[in-house]
């Protein structure tokens, strides 16, 4: 192999790379962004006195977050 196509094979692997790097960084900032609203969404039903199990069930979070989440907002209002 010469030099001219290790070069290309190069740049094809760091192109490869970055392509990689840049769907990754955009699969986890939409998994954080869809978390994100999860929360918000669970904070705005707790505010409606919506029961935590459907909220949870209607939000995909985990039920015991959603209890942390009534608990916190229960000190702030306290």
């Amino acid at each position: 192999m010469d030099y001219q196509s290790m070069n290309c094979l190069t740049e094809f692997d760091v192109e490869s790379a970055i392509k990689t790097w840049r769907e990754d960084g955009y699969e986890e900032g939409m998994t954080a962004g869809e978390q994100k609203k999860a929360v918000e969404d669970a904070r705005n039903f707790l505010r409606e006195n919506v029961s935590p199990e459907i909220i949870a069930r209607c939000t995909g979070l985990a039920l015991e977050e959603v209890k942390k989440l009534a608990e916190e907002s229960a000190k702030t209002t306290a």
